[in-house]
């Protein structure tokens, strides 16, 4: 009799191996935790999944509401089959303010009925001071009411959480990994970095979250945004682009349409706030007026390394399709094998 595996059977004691060839363990992403989000966004080989927090960095007032706002209306028109929720928990502005953006943004959609705000206000404008227990309970409660899970939910943001003075982030951070794989939801994690990571017009790296190191650990991606024209926008005020780059993918795979730490573009539109890609004549556009911040930069050598994928593809005569390569701003780095 093989004792060892008699005693595995008896306390419930398995191997990787064991699990993944009996099939209770399988790799990959699972089609049913896909969160379709925005395209131009999530576009990766493994797609966004419940259960993931991504990351979004950048400075004071560089659009990171906007951007998360943005990405909702997306999930929720993209999951259209589901009765799921998104559950935006602001501890930094009022519903009314969050509701002013919204509707400027989808209008009076049918898909508002399916957008859920938690604010750190009461009904007297007092602040109620949200920690991450008082965040689960209230989404709780939303599940329960409304008898459906919450697809995704975005945190706004992190250092305005109640922590009681304790300067640390880093269990904090551990918290609202455990809620998005209790709730089974994608969540968005919005924080801010220091002056010293840039003051709104370059990439945050993915350790710019000020004072938590497990910020990077806990997210299996993320995204940094900033206005790389944000010097010169006065001269382009039809330009407002907002800049974007995954700077950090966990599961990154050769196939990925977009690369690590690659800079990438999106318009904004100041009358929507909506977000979306450049045309062929914007982008060329926008490489002229990015040289025009290299030259201002000439004396900051440490900025003109930023690049930005200009690519396009385009469908030939005979249905193929082929990629024009074209990157401003600096020199290519070191990267995946792109494959079409």
């Amino acid at each position: 009799m093989d004792f060892t595996n008699k005693r595995k059977e008896q306390n419930k004691v398995q191997s990787l191996g064991d699990r993944y060839r009996s099939g209770l363990l399988k790799t990959g992403m699972d089609p049913k935790k896909i969160v379709k989000g925005a395209k131009y966004i999530d576009c990766l080989n493994r797609p966004w999944g419940r259960g993931d927090v991504c990351g979004i960095l950048a400075g004071a007032g560089v659009g990171k509401t906007t951007f998360v706002l943005n990405m909702f209306k997306e999930i929720l028109e993209n999951n259209i089959d589901s009765d799921e929720v998104c559950v935006f928990v602001s501890l930094e502005m009022t519903e009314a303010e969050i509701a002013e953006k919204w509707f400027k943004l989808v209008g009076d959609s049918p898909i508002s009925d399916r957008l859920y705000v938690i604010e750190n206000y009461d009904e007297n404008q007092k602040a109620k001071a949200l920690n991450t227990n008082g965040i689960k309970l209230e989404m709780l409660k939303l599940r329960e009411t409304l008898g459906v899970g919450i697809l995704s939910w975005a945190l706004d943001h992190l250092h305005i959480i109640n922590i009681n003075n304790a300067m640390d982030y880093n269990a904090t951070c551990d918290e609202i990994k455990q809620i998005s794989v209790e709730m089974n939801s994608f969540c968005f994690l919005l924080s801010q970095t220091t002056k010293g990571k840039g003051a709104g017009d370059v990439p945050v790296p993915k350790d710019g979250c000020y004072g938590c190191s497990k910020y990077e650990w806990n997210c299996s991606y993320i995204i940094s945004i900033f206005q790389p024209l944000m010097k010169i926008q006065s001269k382009a005020p039809d330009m407002p682009v907002l800049a974007w780059q995954y700077a950090k993918i966990r599961f990154k795979n050769r196939k990925d349409k977009v690369k690590e730490a690659m800079n990438y573009l999106l318009v904004y539109d100041f009358d929507s706030e909506s977000l979306r890609e450049l045309s062929r004549d914007e982008k060329s556009k926008f490489g002229l007026l990015y040289e025009e911040v290299l030259i201002l930069r000439q004396n900051e050598e440490k900025f003109k390394t930023f690049q930005f994928d200009l690519s396009e593809h385009i469908k030939g005569k005979d249905g193929k399709t082929i990629r024009l390569d074209r990157i401003v701003g600096g020199t290519k780095p070191e990267s995946l094998d792109d494959e079409l």
